[in-house]
């Protein structure tokens, strides 16, 4: 299992230079521009390294630092700027500085240093999403659907097989609870007769606090 890597920068050249150094490494690595699409996806997908650019448009590299500390104390975090952006206040907040032009090799060797002894966040360790069982009436399509499981990015569904069989995004409304989620079907397997399906699905919640709210969901399955 591979450590996933969260690339934070609106240059496009620079992300995509630190993509290839990270993947021909053998990291997975996804990337983002913005500050609140960072905070959404360390909220949604907890990375095991986050690379963010200093200047970040309206906020900057140290307010998503602070803001990911509040709530995750040990994620290793690297900003990235110019030399003359430099500031001890990264590494008063836990976090490694690198100047830009980003160098390759130093930066897969700090990458490789923060995660020296610390397991991947994948699906066999202790540090990953958890799995819920879930009983709850959904409606999907305007047809009736079943959450079976849940997770912090994703839900299995029984549902209607015409609504299973179509790849579009969907939503999904949860009369119970009072909330309605967007989903993107990645997968579907008949149940018995066939008239169920079972659908793997992965959400899309835009807004940060939407995710807060689903993880708090999520939580409070036993």
């Amino acid at each position: 299992m591979s450590y996933r890597i969260l690339l934070v920068d609106p240059c496009a050249a620079t992300t995509a230079a630190a993509e290839h150094a990270l993947v021909g490494a053998g990291y997975r690595a996804a990337a983002v521009t913005t500050f609140d699409q960072a905070l959404r996806q360390v909220a949604l997908d907890r990375p095991d390294v986050v690379v963010s650019a200093i200047r970040l448009a309206a906020f900057n590299g140290l307010h998503l630092l602070i803001r990911m500390r509040a709530e995750h104390a040990d994620l290793p975090v690297i900003v990235t700027g110019h030399i003359t952006d430099f500031t001890t206040d990264a590494a008063r907040f836990g976090a490694r500085f690198l100047p830009t032009p980003i160098d390759s090799a130093l930066l897969l060797e700090q990458v490789g240093e923060l995660l020296g002894g610390r397991p991947p966040l994948g699906p066999k360790s202790d540090r990953c999403w958890p799995r819920r069982s879930a009983v709850l009436p959904a409606t999907v399509r305007n047809t009736s659907a079943h959450v079976v499981e849940m997770s912090y990015g994703g839900m299995r569904l029984k549902m209607d097989a015409a609504a299973a069989g179509d790849r579009q995004p969907f939503d999904v409304k949860l009369p119970t609870v009072g909330m309605t989620v967007r989903a993107v079907p990645r997968w579907s397997s008949p149940i018995d007769d066939c008239a169920e399906w079972l659908c793997g699905a992965e959400l899309s919640l835009p807004e940060l606090d939407d995710a807060r709210t689903w993880r708090s969901l999520v939580d409070s399955l036993n």
